[in-house]
């Protein structure tokens, strides 16, 4: 079976488009990669770490991940697709999706 019974990540999940409303304090001490993804495919590293999961989580292993708020929807319908455990939202104190669980 897997090697890993928790996967956490950050990763970068604000669409390029979404830009604009970042707040400079942001954009002036975070690396971009760290921050931004294509619009053309914002879930690319959640479809990621699904697919390494499947390969090495084990069966009773737990997902966590920082999500972003306008997506948490789409994020959310793709890892209850992907059949690896129950899902779960959170909110942050601003009362915005902002944490995913699986499993």
């Amino acid at each position: 079976m897997g090697t890993f019974d928790v996967i956490v990540s950050n990763p970068p999940y604000v669409r390029c488009s979404e830009k604009v409303q970042m707040k400079k304090n942001v954009l002036n001490y975070e690396p971009t990669l760290a921050l931004f993804v294509d619009d053309s495919d914002p879930l690319i590293f959640y479809k990621a770490i699904a697919s390494f999961a499947k390969d090495f989580m084990r069966s009773q292993g737990r997902i966590y991940c920082e999500i972003n708020q306008y997506l948490s929807k789409e994020v959310y319908d793709f890892f209850e697709d992907s059949k690896l455990g129950p899902v779960k939202l959170f909110k942050d104190l601003s009362g915005n999706d902002r944490i995913l669980t699986v499993g």
